[in-house]
């Protein structure tokens, strides 16, 4: 049994860390928030697996894509700590309610909310700063207000950026993660490992 977590483990990681090179750009936001479906994978892990497997999921993706990234690594914490809130909280609630009729929408629901109000408070206080160490502040609110005019500061940045891109992009993780985990969540592949 342990040995099958291991192995889950290293190819829920492999999957998830290929899929976050696939980014893409939505026209309504600025060019540098990127929406990728690895988040998708990690959650996955989590309710097949355990919550701290698909956070350990999260981090083996980050560490892997941190070689090859274009923000100096901030983009990769901020992944990391985000997506692993959203992770933990939705495969957590799930499984403390297990058995209870929508335990897995509930957990969504909550994990998208707080991994939205981790996005803001880390991108105010802790990334932004660690970022304007290789873009001046002045330059992402310019980039921003040419996608979003009302954008004009670093308050406004998160307000009219970060709040709907993170909720969009939870909110469309959470749907695609809640009907992939419905059909392979009883396949034999996972009957041993599945926690409910």
């Amino acid at each position: 049994m342990k040995t099958k977590k291991i192995i889950l483990i290293g190819i829920f990681a492999a999957i998830a860390t290929v899929l976050m090179f696939f980014e893409l750009s939505l026209p309504i936001f600025p060019s540098f928030l990127k929406l990728d479906v690895s988040t998708v994978i990690v959650l996955i892990a989590g309710y097949v697996i355990s919550p701290v497997s698909g956070v350990f999921v999260a981090l083996v993706k980050d560490l892997i894509h941190l070689m090859f990234s274009h923000t100096g690594g901030i983009g990769e914490l901020a992944d990391f700590i985000i997506s692993g809130i959203m992770v933990f909280t939705a495969s957590a609630v799930q499984m403390k309610l297990k058995g209870k009729k929508g335990s897995t929408v509930i957990g969504l629901v909550l994990g998208t909310v707080f991994a939205t109000i981790i996005a803001l408070l880390s991108n105010y206080f802790l990334l932004l700063p660690f970022y304007e160490k290789i873009m001046p502040l002045e330059t992402i609110i310019d980039m921003s207000s040419e996608v979003i005019p009302k954008i004009n500061s670093k308050f406004t940045l998160i307000m009219y950026a970060f709040l709907p891109f993170n909720l969009l992009k939870f909110s469309l993780v959470s749907i695609f993660s809640y009907f992939i985990y419905k059909r392979i969540k009883k396949t034999p592949l996972f009957s041993d490992v599945y926690r409910n």
